[in-house]
């Protein structure tokens, strides 16, 4: 009988034994499901980039394998700790494991939350500004021989310039654009006919370190050549600037002289160093044209 009741108790133990070891393979399964989930989920917003075929297997798994060492490192040291003293898994130490993972992964996670709302605030932004941004034709500004093309209407002003005991007339146009942080100004001056003859790279050269001078610019560096447009010289230097709150900005210009049969068209541009050349100063100085 005893026998009987000792045998029966082994087998009730070995049932029992068996259900724990049952349920810890399911929390263990279970938590190592979530952790891997949760570090699917980070590097999903977290990435910046589209996931494509190359990229699942040489940025998107391992970022995620990353990602899952990361997040359950402290339980990994916990779980170290426990079997290094022999204390046996129990529900209680895996609900505390569960609550680590998720409590990294709210962390990780709050720059991601961060960040897209910047690029939310962002987008809105851009949004208004282009439905409030005023919109131009483009303005054609021309000499008896060039045209130059303005992205909007410019400021147009007469000129005059002494000459050989003579003055001589002509115009300029200047256009701040505001949203690209630039300015564009195109001025020409009619010489008449012989007026060419005299040009060359010498005179050129004289003519803008003069303007280099007289501007204040530094550390200018001089071009020259001679193509279908005529005789072509521009300088390259730059300036500092303090704007209203005492800040020192470091402004780029560049100026292109284009000296026809009997007249000059001369370019100037500029913007903060930082941005040169901008999308519109690039496509005014593309625009100029012989006619």
């Amino acid at each position: 009988m005893e026998e009987n009741d000792i045998k029966n108790d082994s087998q009730i133990n070995n049932e029992d034994t068996s259900l724990i070891k049952r349920k810890i393979f399911n929390l263990r399964l279970s938590f190592f499901i979530t952790l891997f989930v949760l570090s699917g989920v980070y590097r999903y917003f977290a990435s910046t980039n589209s996931i494509t075929n190359d990229s699942l297997f040489i940025d998107f798994l391992p970022g995620v394998l990353g990602s899952a060492l990361a997040f359950g490192f402290i339980p990994a040291i916990i779980a170290l700790i426990r079997k290094l003293i022999k204390k046996t898994p129990n529900n209680g130490i895996y609900v505390l494991y569960f609550i680590l993972i998720i409590i990294f992964f709210f962390l990780s996670f709050i720059p991601i939350i961060l960040r897209m709302s910047s690029e939310e605030n962002s987008t809105h932004s851009n949004k208004l500004s282009i439905q409030n941004e005023p919109s131009f034709k483009n303005y054609i500004f021309s000499s008896s021989e060039y045209s130059v093309v303005f992205q909007g209407e410019p400021k147009v002003i007469e000129v005059s310039v002494p000459f050989n005991g003579s003055i001589l007339k002509g115009k300029s146009a200047e256009l701040v654009i505001l949203q690209d942080k630039s300015f564009c100004r195109a001025e020409y001056v009619n010489f008449g006919e012989n007026f060419n003859s005299n040009v060359n790279r010498d005179y050129v050269y004289n003519y803008l370190n003069n303007y280099s001078v007289h501007t204040g610019l530094s550390y200018p560096t001089f071009t020259y050549e001679e193509n279908d447009l005529g005789k072509v010289g521009s300088i390259r230097a730059y300036k500092t600037l303090v704007d209203d709150s005492g800040n020192s900005r470091k402004i780029t210009y560049f100026s292109k002289a284009i000296y026809g049969s009997s007249s000059v068209m001369i370019l100037y541009v500029g913007s903060p160093s930082e941005n040169y050349p901008t999308s519109s100063i690039s496509s005014f100085l593309r625009s100029i044209t012989k006619l």
